[in-house]
């Protein structure tokens, strides 16, 4: 609880901050506020249980992201909260928590640098089950980010990028490993003379180490990869990005076989993939994907995961915007049980179209339904639905 008070402070001192300087401030600073009332009827709170639980949910959701410009330095800071009060089932009641940070600054003509920082405190059932189709059963859940990154401008039609990274994770049930995650990537991009078509080589290494738990002593793995690809321009408001290429995966895990230890250890070589073609119009957006990679999670153990999405956003009327996001997972990894190997799969159904209704410039009515579905040891389907009003406004100093 201290550690919190402490992270809340931190981020509110350093918004003071970026207020309050002068030589940051000598060109213009916005702040947009917003805060929703919700209403939500969850038909599976759980998910994952046999025995389907519903529920009455209050959510309550403050939000305030700065964005801060001079000539040479771009600064934007988020707070977001999640205040969530069950009507029966009192003892999930949590305040979910979102800060995030990114900075860029123009060091020269040619060097541009670049700090993410972001913290999420949540259950497993919503941002690692929405951004990854991970299925773990209710926890809470709490990711560290932190990336620094440098660009530097080869030539008119050369640039590389070195991302260095480190990311952890801890879940409150001990059923599950905690983990962090450490490594670099290289982004190298060429420009042909038309100006539309990128020439795109990528190379990554990243190294996992779980903590024991219930069901592991140990674990850890290495993995490298390459890609290739082309960016392409079809015209000002249609890109393509194509990635393929391939990954070597190093691993060495000791699980628990009560009263044994296994151990286990593989090295194994697959193909790694991001592909995607966006479209942007007067009145919205559509973007289609398809990502192929490797990914830990709590089960400790890397997931091979294959991900396909659609995301549209659509302004109807002067008053009435909507917006739909679909994507499917599906994931696997070798485990052992007993002295064999299995396959270990899972299968995981997003569907979340929401609407919103603007009464006044400020204020808007949402609407907003979510299908999931997963599979995997059991087939579950959760149904929810909220109704709400939502207030945002925005505040420009120059």
């Amino acid at each position: 609880m201290l550690f919190h008070k402490c992270y809340i402070w931190r981020f509110f001192l350093l918004f003071l901050f970026l207020f309050k300087s002068s030589y940051l401030w000598s060109e213009q600073r916005l702040i947009n506020a917003s805060i929703a009332v919700r209403e939500m009827y969850d038909d599976n709170i759980y998910l994952y249980s046999t025995m389907e639980i519903d529920d009455f949910i209050t959510l309550i959701r403050p939000e305030v992201n700065i964005d801060v410009k001079t000539e040479r330095m771009d600064i934007k800071g988020g707070i977001t909260l999640n205040v969530q009060r069950y009507a029966d089932e009192s003892q999930l009641n949590t305040t979910d928590q979102i800060y995030a940070l990114t900075a860029s600054f123009l060091s020269s003509e040619r060097l541009s640098l670049r700090l993410n920082g972001r913290y999420i405190k949540d259950t497993t059932l919503e941002t690692e089950l929405i951004e990854t189709g991970i299925g773990l059963i209710r926890t809470i859940r709490k990711n560290y980010f932190f990336s620094p990154s440098a660009t530097y401008i080869l030539s008119e039609i050369d640039s590389l990028t070195i991302t260095p990274f480190y990311a952890r994770t801890n879940y409150q049930s001990p059923d599950y490993s905690d983990y962090w995650v450490s490594g670099v990537n290289l982004d190298y991009r060429h420009l042909l003379k038309g100006e539309r078509l990128s020439l795109i080589g990528q190379a990554g290494y990243n190294y996992v180490k779980f903590k024991p738990s219930e069901s592991i002593y140990e674990g850890h793995y290495h993995n490298c990869q390459f890609y290739g690809g082309i960016n392409y321009l079809f015209s000002e408001t249609i890109t393509m990005n194509f990635l393929m290429g391939l990954r070597y995966t190093s691993s060495k895990m000791a699980y628990w076989w009560y009263p044994f230890i296994i151990l286990y250890k593989d090295k194994t070589v697959g193909w790694v993939a991001n592909a995607s073609l966006s479209k942007t119009y007067e009145r919205g957006s559509l973007t289609l994907g398809a990502r192929r990679e490797i990914l830990p999670s709590g089960w400790a153990g890397q997931l091979e995961t294959n991900t396909f999405y659609i995301y549209f956003v659509n302004k109807f009327t002067e008053r009435l915007q909507g917006r739909i996001n679909i994507s499917y997972y599906k994931g696997e990894y070798p485990r052992p049980m007993g002295m064999e190997i299995s396959d270990y799969s899972y299968h995981t159904w997003h569907i979340i179209p929401t609407l919103h209704y603007y009464l006044t410039k400020h204020l808007a009515i949402e609407l907003n339904y979510s299908y999931t579905s997963y599979k995997s040891t059991i087939h579950s389907d959760r149904n929810t639905v909220f109704l709400g009003i939502r207030w945002e406004g925005k505040y420009l100093w120059e």
